[in-house]
């Protein structure tokens, strides 16, 4: 690399360091030479690059993995919530099996509603109440509402 003496004037940096850190041309010229120091920080800039591309690889490839794992976890979240669905689905289904499907008021209601005949069930009152005495559990005081379909801020309506 040459000096900037050397670059100016377009003449050969030669350096031999045995005898001195200036170059032949700064050394006849009696000027001074900053040959040595600009190869020293081309050769230290060029390290600091290096490692900041493998600092920038190493962050890349963590990005990845973690990218990864986010993914993962949010299939087994997916997964979970297909499976809860599933064990209240069939909790319910066996909940009205266990209570008879035969108040057409229920069915109605259910139908009407989109809600499954089990959970107006629930919601009904008395075949909750009924259900609660023969388990053997004590019925607080529940205020009945009417199930229906509307928008997710609108308040239920008492029945009572």
């Amino acid at each position: 690399m040459p000096c900037s003496n050397c670059h100016r004037h377009c003449c050969a940096c030669v350096v031999d360091l045995s005898k001195s850190n200036s170059c032949s041309e700064c050394v006849r010229r009696k000027t001074s030479c900053d040959g040595h120091d600009i190869a020293r920080r081309l050769y230290q800039s060029m390290k600091d690059a290096n490692r900041l591309e493998e600092e920038e690889d190493k962050l890349l490839r963590s990005s990845v993995e973690i990218q990864s794992r986010l993914l993962r976890v949010r299939e087994q979240k997916r997964h979970l919530q297909k499976r809860q669905k599933e064990m209240f689905d069939h909790g319910m289904a066996d909940l009205a099996e266990e209570l008879g499907d035969t108040d057409p008021l229920v069915e109605e209601s259910a139908s009407s509603s989109g809600v499954p005949a089990a959970s107006v069930k629930l919601t009904g009152g008395l075949v909750f109440e009924q259900w609660a005495q023969e388990n053997g559990l004590e019925m607080p005081d529940f205020e009945v509402v009417a199930v229906g379909q509307g928008s997710g801020d609108a308040n239920p309506q008492s029945l009572s």
